[in-house]
């Protein structure tokens, strides 16, 4: 109910209990002791239910033949689980039980409930809440308005990972070469020779924010080489260059998070060596390949200190992964216990459209896939994040990318939104 009374603002006259009660809202416990062992859900529990025009999964209510309330003059009951159906999805209790993998070690979007149930473009758990929400309103005869409607009607926050700073001029020679761009070529090489590369360019996303009146999060990797044998950093931390970038992040009132390397994700002893190499404190980032383990990183996050996380999402499919169009906090599945770190649902990333082993859109029609997300988002008063990698820029190997995100920017002003950095929005959270 946490996550509910995060979304909107819940007067302290409302009674939600969680089975049968005599007064109040009562949610009828379909799920019994399913989640006392390890164990996915049943497909043939799973009924649908039209609401709000959309149809909508009920994981634990194999009938469907009952309405959504029944209501006395003291008691309106809901008839469907809607807190175990949202704890499964919030908790990724689906990803915690499974043991596939990708060879990464991440949890696979083929192996998701979302993309089993066809539902990654939806936040489910948002319409279960808004299910709650019409509930409270006819039996209390009261309004609930959403909790963040004073601050913004939703947020997009803006985030980069930086993942190299020193390959652009490989990257985009060779991408010039196949295009028969030798001139392009060859001025990469020159730019090099002088100590200048292409993709070494935070002065033009610092200056592209600038333009648009936003801020957003820098998220710097710690880590150089293969380790795990995944690709990281061409850069050091501590290199006087990027200390010196970081300042000018800040200056433009931006923020300097963590690009948690792969493996840090595991052990809080690890991602707490790596923040150490930060002049300044951190409040929170995302992992290197979107590494996220659900039965450990909840617990490695909290004990590093970590205010909030922006991992969690597909890299292969954009959408909800936790089926929430708003930031929640983290379950340590382990404990049975909410923990204090709160996570920033990752709904867009550039590589996902662009690379043809995820969904291989091309730039004039990734903003027609992404806009639906977005009305989700707003919809329902929402925040989540956005990346675009500092490669994305480039004009020759990620041409009209850079577009691509300016058009989101200019969706999400247009109508009234919200863009900056995760800071900005915790900051909202905070005084709501």
């Amino acid at each position: 109910m946490s996550a509910f009374r995060q979304v909107y603002k819940v007067p302290d006259l409302v009674e939600i209990t969680y089975g049968e009660q005599d007064r109040g809202i009562c949610i009828r416990d379909n799920s019994g002791t399913f989640f006392d062992a390890k164990r996915p859900i049943d497909p043939t529990k799973i009924v649908w239910k039209p609401w709000l025009d959309v149809q909508l999964p009920f994981l634990f209510d194999a009938s469907g033949k009952t309405d959504f309330f029944e209501v006395t003059e003291t008691r309106l009951t809901i008839n469907y689980d809607l807190i175990a159906s949202a704890f499964y999805l919030l908790s990724g209790w689906h990803e915690f039980v499974s043991e596939e993998r990708d060879r990464y070690g991440r949890f696979p979007y083929r192996a998701s409930i979302q993309h089993e149930l066809g539902i990654v473009q939806l936040p489910v758990v948002n319409y279960y809440f808004d299910i709650l929400k019409d509930a409270i309103e006819q039996f209390y005869d009261i309004s609930l308005p959403f909790r963040l409607n004073g601050a913004f009607p939703f947020y997009i926050a803006v985030t980069h990972d930086i993942d190299n700073l020193h390959s652009g001029w490989l990257e985009e020679g060779f991408a010039a070469l196949k295009k028969g761009r030798l001139a392009s070529a060859f001025s990469l090489l020159i730019h090099k020779a002088k100590g200048k590369d292409l993709w070494n360019n935070l002065d033009t996303l610092l200056a592209f924010e600038h333009r648009r009146g936003i801020t957003a999060s820098y998220y710097f990797l710690p880590s150089q080489g293969m380790p795990h044998q995944i690709p990281h950093a061409d850069y050091e931390v501590t290199d006087a260059e990027v200390t010196a970038y970081m300042e000018a992040v800040k200056e433009a009132g931006s923020e300097i998070g963590i690009h948690g390397p792969v493996g840090s994700h595991l052990k809080s002893d690890n991602l707490k060596k790596y923040l150490s190499l930060f002049d300044s404190e951190i409040a929170g980032g995302r992992f290197h390949y979107l590494a996220f383990e659900p039965g450990v990183t909840p617990q490695v996050l909290e004990r590093a200190g970590l205010r909030y996380d922006s991992t969690l999402g597909f890299a292969e499919h954009t959408g909800f992964r936790n089926s929430f169009a708003h930031p929640f906090y983290l379950f340590d599945l382990e404990n049975r216990r909410p923990t204090s770190v709160l996570e920033i649902p990752l709904v867009v990333m550039d590589q996902t459209l662009s690379q043809k082993k995820y969904m291989g859109i091309p730039p004039e029609r990734a903003v027609e896939h992404v806009y639906p997300l977005l009305e989700e988002i707003r919809k329902f008063n929402g925040a989540a994040a956005i990346l675009w990698h500092n490669n994305f820029f480039s004009s020759i190997k990620f041409g009209g990318w850079e577009e691509v995100l300016s058009d989101m920017i200019s969706y999400g002003k247009q109508h009234g939104g919200a863009m900056g950095s995760v800071q900005k929005l915790i900051e909202c959270i905070d005084r709501s």
